[in-house]
C-alpha cells in the first residue's frame, strides 16, 4: 500500500501564507507545490485554476475536488477532460453515498464508521492529539481500498509536516 501525504486545499489562504515564497507568483504555486508534495485536494473549481493546474501537474499526481456543494456530472466531465488522470476524485460531504463514476471516486472521506474503501482519508492536523492522529494514520493504511492512497491535511504547512514525520516513524 502506498500512502501520499498532501494538503487538503493547497490554494487556501492559510497554505498560501505560511507555504509558499511571498515573491512566488500565483501561477507558479501548482508546480512549487509539486515539487514536495504528491497529492492535494482543491475547492477551487474555475476552469481557468483547473486548466493552469492540468498543464503545471506531472502526470502522477493526484487531485481531488472538495467542492462546497454537490457537482453537477456535466461540470465534473469538463474538469476531468482538464485534468486526465490527475484527478482522481471528488470529495463529497459526509451524507452522499460513495460510489465510483467515469473512473472517479465520489465519496465522503474515509473513516472508520464510514464502511467505504480507503481512497482518500482527511485529517485535522491542528486540533487532533498526536495519539488520535497515529491511530487514524494505522487505521486507513491498513483499511480495505486501492494500493495507492491519498491523505489530505486540512492545516498549515507545520501540521503537514507533523503528520509526515508520524507516516515515515509508521513505516519503520
Amino acid at each position: 500500500m502506498e500512502l501520499a501525504i498532501g494538503v487538503l486545499d493547497w490554494m487556501s489562504p492559510l497554505w498560501t501564507q505560511t507555504y509558499y515564497p511571498l515573491d512566488l507568483p500565483p501561477d507558479w504555486r501548482a508546480a512549487y507545490y509539486a515539487n514536495e508534495y504528491t497529492c492535494a485536494g482543491t475547492s477551487d473549481l474555475s476552469l481557468e485554476s483547473i486548466r493552469q493546474w492540468g498543464e503545471d501537474l506531472p502526470e502522477n499526481f493526484a487531485l481531488w475536488l472538495c467542492p462546497k456543494k454537490e457537482i453537477e456530472m456535466s461540470r465534473l466531465t469538463v474538469l476531468h477532460r482538464l485534468l486526465g488522470r490527475k484527478l482522481k476524485g471528488v470529495i463529497q460531504p459526509s451524507f452522499t453515498p460513495a460510489r465510483m463514476e467515469n473512473g472517479l471516486f465520489i465519496q465522503p472521506p474515509w473513516s472508520l464508521e464510514a464502511g467505504i474503501p480507503a481512497a482518500v482519508g482527511v485529517l485535522d492536523g491542528r486540533h487532533r492529539p498526536e495519539s488520535e492522529t497515529r491511530a487514524y494514520l494505522e487505521a486507513f493504511s491498513k483499511a480495505p481500498g486501492p494500493s495507492q492512497r491519498q491523505l489530505l491535511i486540512e492545516g498549515d504547512a507545520v501540521a503537514v509536516e507533523r503528520i509526515l514525520a508520524m507516516k515515515l516513524a509508521l513505516e519503520l
